[in-house]
């Protein structure tokens, strides 16, 4: 009687286990059920619902290329209205001149109109922004960046064609510049000097120098920076001789501020040590860095036009951490950043850039003002042919992207629910099974005291 009754307990828990599991649809409800299976259900759920949540912002992505190609398209169209204008223009008196002109000129108010009304969630590509899209679930370690450009006409160079029309002035904000790079050293062809018989009074030397005022790829960009702001920088002069005698040699470095002399010189203490005929003295220089990180970026922006430079998204502050140097050859600048403010590997370097076209620029009183316009809108089309494609292609990936981050889920979500969830016809025939358990248990306990009481009766 005793094992009945254990039995019937026994089979009570099982089907309260069966009966949670049909009404879940799950096997393992709690860490209790099955800790492993439960942790890393738990885990591939989670991966699951992140990338579900990049899908909706590459959606988003798509429909901003959507929008800003549907202006493109508009646009291409009303440049090949403008050059139709144009053209017209070529063979008319300067009455009919003026009346095509400002029908161009609307038009390209028009094209500026459709660039700025081409934006989506506040995103407008034709307006120069650009678009930063995360693939995967952890921030930044997949990404597309979608840059954006100027479509409107002063922004594809079309000029206007109305005398003492208002400066035209527009900012690009986040444009890039370019990206930090590591640099370890830097070295200088070896110069050699060949010595044409005995060097007995120490007049021979031989120099070499090195301009580091433009070197991009250096982390120093002066001498007095190598020697102060970066103390764990150094120079290094490899010499060395060739020949039959054992000439000695001693070495110096001077600079001033854009330049780096090194000299070696041969001596003597002992004729025994003089450089003989043949004798080859060579010298090599070498600018070593404790901070490998390239400090000086040109730009094809003049200082006045650059503003909000960042690094990695992060505002950067003039002379704290870059200053801007123009260029002696053409006026532009290179944002040149200081002392342990080199941006790290990789990291984007972007500034707002902002542009002013004087207004009436190119009015229709000739024919080669009417070619020049001509030429504006072969050059516009050229780039919004361009921009075309790059929109394309972007779109393109971000498809193909939409549809893994997609399939990837229902794998991670299938993986998710094979550990956890029950097979309901499997759970149903144990309860089947368990039910006819208990009803057998329960009659032979019935049995078992029917024939106690028997017993009993005897007495």
């Amino acid at each position: 009687m005793r094992g009945t009754l254990l039995s019937l307990q026994s089979t009570s828990s099982l089907m309260n286990r069966a009966m949670t599991r049909l009404s879940t649809g799950k096997k393992v409800n709690t860490p209790l059920d099955d800790p492993v299976s439960y942790f890393i259900s738990m885990s591939l759920r989670n991966r699951a619902g992140d990338l579900l949540g990049r899908l909706d912002s590459v959606k988003e992505a798509i429909q901003s290329i959507g929008a800003a190609t549907n202006g493109l398209n508009a646009i291409m169209n009303m440049v090949g209205s403008a050059k139709a204008v144009a053209t017209a223009a070529l063979s008319m008196d300067q009455a009919s001149r003026n009346s095509y002109a400002a029908t161009f000129d609307e038009i390209m108010s028009q094209i500026d109109t459709v660039a700025s009304d081409s934006g989506y969630g506040g995103l407008n590509l034709l307006k120069g922004q650009s678009l930063k899209v995360d693939f995967s679930e952890n921030s930044g370690q997949s990404t597309l960046t979608i840059d954006g450009a100027d479509a409107t006409s002063n922004g594809l160079g079309v000029s206007k064609t109305s005398s003492g029309g208002a400066p035209a002035t527009t900012t690009l904000t986040d444009q890039r510049m370019g990206t930090g790079n590591t640099v370890s050293s830097f070295l200088q062809s070896p110069a050699t000097f060949t010595f044409a018989g005995p060097d007995s009074n120490l007049s021979h030397s031989v120099s070499i120098t090195v301009d580091i005022s433009g070197l991009q790829s250096m982390t120093a960009t002066t001498w007095e920076d190598l020697q102060s702001s970066h103390t764990g920088d150094f120079v290094i002069v490899n010499s060395s001789r060739a020949g039959g005698g054992f000439g000695q040699y001693a070495t110096s470095v001077t600079g001033d501020s854009k330049q780096i002399t090194a000299t070696a010189t041969g001596f003597a203490t002992d004729p025994t040590y003089y450089f003989d005929a043949g004798d080859t003295l060579f010298l090599q220089l070498q600018v070593m860095f404790s901070t490998p990180l390239q400090r000086t970026f040109g730009t094809n922006n003049t200082a006045a036009e650059l503003s909000n430079i960042k690094v990695g998204g992060t505002l950067q502050t003039a002379g704290v951490d870059y200053n801007l140097v123009t260029r002696s050859g053409d006026g532009k600048a290179d944002i040149v950043f200081t002392s342990g403010h080199g941006p790290a590997n990789g990291t984007p370097i972007t500034a707002d850039v902002t542009t002013t076209t004087a207004g009436g620029a190119n009015p229709w009183t000739s024919t080669a003002n009417i070619q020049t316009s001509l030429n504006q809108l072969t050059k516009a089309t050229d780039t919004l042919r361009s921009l075309n494609s790059q929109f394309a292609n972007c779109s393109t990936i971000l498809t193909t992207r939409m549809g893994f981050i997609s399939g990837l889920s229902i794998i991670l979500q299938t993986g998710a629910d094979n550990l956890i969830l029950a097979d309901m016809n499997e759970e149903g025939a144990n309860m089947l099974m368990l039910q006819t358990r208990q009803n057998l248990a329960t009659s032979s306990l019935s049995l078992a005291s029917q024939a106690a009481q028997g017993v009993l009766r005897l007495f």
